[in-house]
């Protein structure tokens, strides 16, 4: 199978970056990080975006980045302990292991993540990352160009 391009990653990256660090909240250990996954697992809104099932949180120290394993399996170190990365990882679960290939941060993703934020970080943090996708030319809709 062909690996589809992924090239907007530093552009999410650079936009995430840009609009959200500092505005969110963080999790002090893994027990604070799950309670606040399953708010999110257990709202309408992710039923209905991907239906309802368990995310497993694996201690991700000793990694460099957070991480999205599969469609139940998320890994984050303790930088990454914080709503904004998990909903980030959350956004992969989502559109990146579903049977249609897909570029890892592409449209798909851009949108669901924009979704995400807007619903569990709040209307603001929604704005800046919209905002910062356009300043940074990050693809979220089918139409933009």
């Amino acid at each position: 199978m062909t690996k589809t391009r992924d090239n907007q990653r530093q552009k999410v990256y650079r936009a995430e970056r840009e609009s959200l660090h500092n505005k969110g909240e963080k999790f002090k250990d893994l027990k604070e990080v799950n309670t606040y996954i399953n708010h999110i697992l257990s709202s309408h809104y992710w039923k209905k975006l991907n239906g309802s099932w368990h995310i497993e949180v694996r201690d991700g120290r000793g990694r460099k980045a957070a991480c999205a394993f599969d469609r139940e399996t998320i890994a984050l170190p303790k930088w990454a302990r914080q709503d904004v990365v998990i909903i980030h990882e959350l956004a992969h679960t989502v559109v990146n292991f579903n049977s249609r290939k897909v570029a890892s941060h592409g449209r798909e993703f851009a949108k669901t993540f924009l979704g995400l934020v807007k619903r569990f970080m709040g209307r603001e943090s929604y704005l800046l990352l919209k905002e910062s996708y356009k300043k940074n030319h990050v693809h979220y809709t089918a139409t933009s160009g």
